[in-house]
Order: structure tokens, then sequence, then C-alpha cells
């Protein structure tokens, strides 16, 4: 009798062990799920917000805006995340920006990375909001804060400017070649003017 009542008690022990197992794994999992990186949009908050040039800059070539939002700590800028631009008058053009990623010295920034974006309006688009996720993501410090620079005399993010400026936290300076900007350059922070709201954000996770 007591070898008969043996096995099923061993059975059902190994069967504790078991479910005790799988409770543990599904808990670290969940645990996992719960810590996993969190991810928020830096810049300028233009939701619900109307461009006041709706078809962007009009003479930024060799222009350098810098946003002055700042990284809220190490992490990752995975994308980026911007309003589709509108032209007044004439057909929607291609157009591009480079990103750059700074990094904060004393009496300017030292460009960290250098990402040239897609060119936008490749299929015509007038309305709604475009998200392009990085190949890679780029790491970034605490501090960090970005720009975008125009090769081109016409730039494709919608903007406010001056008195329309909601935040006003984008200045920008002339002058720039591609050299100027290329990484490990350092960008001096004088001579950069105007009050400006770009409606261009970059997609930022915490490090893990």
């Amino acid at each position: 009798m007591k070898r008969k009542l043996a096995l099923p008690i061993i059975l059902l022990g190994i069967s504790l062990v078991c479910c005790l197992a799988v409770v543990l794994a599904l808990g670290d999992f969940y645990a996992r799920i719960e810590t996993s990186p969190q991810r928020e949009t830096i810049g300028f908050d233009f939701s619900n917000q109307t461009p006041k040039e709706p078809q962007g800059g009009m003479a930024g070539a060799a222009h350098v805006f810098v946003h002055n939002y700042s990284m809220p700590s190490a992490g990752f800028i995975t994308g980026v995340t911007y309003l589709n631009d509108r032209e007044l008058d004439g057909p929607e053009l291609p157009e591009t920006i480079t990103l750059l990623v700074l990094r904060p010295v004393v009496g300017g920034w030292e460009v960290v990375y250098r990402i040239a974006l897609p060119r936008d309006d490749s299929v015509p688009t007038t309305t709604g909001v475009t998200t392009f996720d990085f190949p890679h993501p780029v790491p970034v410090q605490k501090g960090y804060v970005f720009a975008h620079w125009l090769e081109e005399a016409k730039g494709p993010i919608p903007m406010n400017i001056d008195a329309d400026a909601v935040a006003g936290r984008s200045v920008g300076k002339f002058g720039f070649s591609s050299e100027d900007v290329e990484v490990g350059q350092i960008i001096k922070n004088e001579g950069f003017t105007g009050n400006r709201d770009y409606f261009l954000n970059v997609i930022f996770e915490f490090a893990p």
C-alpha cells in the first residue's frame, strides 16, 4: 500500500515543481515587459497645433537650426516624427534635412551624430504626420539636444516663427557648409537668432 501511495505523491510533487517553474518564468516575463524602455517624443509639442508656416522654411540654405529640448536621461534616439508640409502654391517637391545630435560643450555644441533623413514627398503628401525609424538606435546622454541642417533653400518642416511662436525654443544661424556639420565639429553658440517652433520631434527611448 505504501508503494502504491508513493508514486502518486512523487508525481504530484513533480507537477507542483513544474507549475512553480512556469509561474516563475511568467513572472520574469511580465517583469521584463513592465521594465522595458519607455518611449517618448522630444521637441515642440505640435499635437493639436496648426503651423503658421505650413510650407516650411523658404530661405534656409546653409542654415543650422538648434532645438533646445534636452534628452531627459541616457538612452537612444530611434527615429524622427514630423508634420508633413503643404505648399501654398505650386506642386509638392521632395526636400530633405540632415539631423544633427549635439553634445553641449563650453561655448557651443559638438556634433556627435549626423543623419541624412530620406527626402519627403516622394509621394506628394500634404497632411498627417510622417514617422521615420532609424535602422539602428543612436545612443545619447542626458542633456544632448538635436538640430537640423539645410543644404537646400527650401525646408520640409512646418513651423511658427517669431511673434507666432508658441514655445520659441528653436533658433537658427546662416553660413554652415557640409564640412561645418561633420561629426566632431564644434558649433559655436553665437549669432543664433529667431524664436521658432518646428513641427519636428525625435523619438527617444530611455536606457533599460
